[in-house]
């Protein structure tokens, strides 16, 4: 009886164990930007490193036309050091670039924080807001933005200075959420 109390308890463990090695978390989140603007859906996969820290790319709206600027671009330790910190995305109307980044929850910074304001970092930190292997969805308008951490490297293990990392990006028009 006790053989087999340990070998359950064991399971359990062990299930455990690899429930909390599958999937990332999702964190979820909806844009201040409002509207029915539908987007011409896109997946993409961005490798950023030292030599190549920054990434640019204009997406189309469901028309066709160039609407939104996606930028990723690195944050620093400081003004002459270097080495990169976590990577910052950001998605801009062309059309309305005073809106500035549409993936947070509002326009005024000082209501952006937590989550909100910790969504667009991608940040290998352990403490972190949002995990860096977290799916991150945001509702822009009447499309999605899934942004995805595949794999990153930290230049020595016990600093959080991040050495490379790719991303995968989602824009799609239907919720990923419920797939």
């Amino acid at each position: 009886m006790r053989g087999k109390i340990c070998r359950t308890v064991a399971v359990l463990m062990l299930a455990g164990q690899l429930c909390s090695q599958a999937a990332p978390p999702t964190v979820y989140m909806e844009s201040f930007r409002k509207g029915a603007t539908r987007i011409a859906e896109k997946d993409f996969e961005v490798n950023l490193d030292n030599r190549n820290p920054m990434y640019e790319t204009r997406l189309k709206d469901a028309s066709g036309e160039d609407r939104y600027q996606l930028s990723l671009v690195p944050e620093r330790v400081g003004s002459g050091d270097q080495r990169i910190l976590a990577w910052l995305v950001s998605l801009v109307d062309l059309k309305r670039r005073s809106y500035g980044n549409l993936l947070f929850a509002s326009r005024d910074p000082y209501l952006n924080q937590g989550v909100n304001s910790a969504i667009t970092r991608l940040d290998a930190n352990a403490y972190a807001a949002v995990p860096v292997l977290a799916k991150r969805v945001i509702k822009v308008e009447g499309f999605y933005c899934v942004i995805q951490v595949k794999k990153y490297h930290l230049l020595t293990p016990e600093r959080w200075h991040l050495d490379n990392m790719s991303v995968q990006l989602r824009f799609t028009n239907t919720n990923p959420r419920s797939h």
